[in-house]
């Protein structure tokens, strides 16, 4: 799975990707690391490994989709010159069966925005866990 998400992603590294509320952020290979090795908190909401890639590998079309929810510091490491923005999808069916709602992470370092991770939410609690986020 990891695998085949690099190679369908690889042709957006280092290109800008522009959502429907015009914000901006580009895909890098950081991106790539990160949506793949940070399961953990899609797999605590309840989806599988399977599901968090079959996002992942359409983590371009989720962002350009999401509506921006909100901005805040970086708490984790507690540099004034980070920032997170956070992103929330509308409803997405899975293969599985099961619905989610995908918040999307980006990450504002020193004035460069790139899509930093994606988790996967239950819908009906998803606008309240993403505007948690940071606090």
């Amino acid at each position: 799975m990891r695998r085949g998400f690099d190679s369908r992603t690889k042709k957006y590294i280092g290109k800008e990707i522009k959502n429907k509320n015009g914000k901006s952020a580009v895909f890098t290979k950081v991106s790539q690391r990160e949506i793949k090795s940070n399961l953990k908190h899609s797999k605590e909401n309840g989806f599988s490994v399977k599901e968090h890639f079959e996002i992942a590998n359409k983590v371009v079309s989720v962002y350009k989709g999401s509506d921006f929810i909100k901005r805040h510091g970086d708490k984790k490491n507690g540099t004034k010159d980070v920032f997170m923005e956070r992103f929330l999808s509308k409803e997405i069916p899975l293969s599985t069966g099961n619905k989610t709602r995908v918040c999307t992470t980006i990450k504002d370092a020193f004035g460069k925005k790139s899509i930093y991770s994606i988790e996967l939410m239950k819908p009906n609690t998803a606008m309240e866990q993403t505007k948690k986020k940071g606090t």
